[in-house]
């Protein structure tokens, strides 16, 4: 019964994860729309795949009997998205940058995005390395 209550614990954490990260994602595309940042369709497709599908798959997939593959598929889609926004927002110096945006109007929402998408995404990645701990040390 306690790894039943754990697993729950773990489903509930991720599910609220992806609900977060997901109004996150809207939010940062509509500021995305607004202020005419436009991605490249290799870009728009792994960002629909990876950065908005996958966490929903695997938000569902944690409440069945497959929920390590979900916590595993969520764990990935986080660092991915992690890594694709860290890079786009904070490291290359390209028109997705957070600096090239204005600084008020939906550029503030662009920003607020954008930092707290990588906040998310890290916690998303620390969450299944932390269930992971507790599974195989507890």
């Amino acid at each position: 019964m306690e790894g039943t209550v754990k697993t729950s614990r773990m489903a509930m954490a991720i599910t609220l994860t992806v609900a977060i990260h997901l109004v996150a994602v809207i939010i940062h595309a509509l500021a995305h729309a607004r202020l005419a940042v436009n991605m490249t369709p290799l870009q728009n497709l792994y960002i629909v795949v990876v950065i908005m599908i996958a966490p929903v798959i695997a938000g569902i997939l944690v409440w069945t009997p497959f929920h390590r593959a979900g916590a595993y598929l969520f764990a990935i889609a986080m660092m991915g998205a992690l890594i694709f926004g860290g890079y786009h927002h904070f490291i290359a110096a390209g028109v997705d940058h957070i600096t090239r945006v204005p600084v008020d109007g939906w550029g503030a929402f662009f920003r607020f995005t954008a930092v707290a998408l990588a906040l998310i995404e890290a916690w998303g990645c620390g969450l299944v390395l932390w269930w992971q701990g507790r599974r195989f040390i507890g």
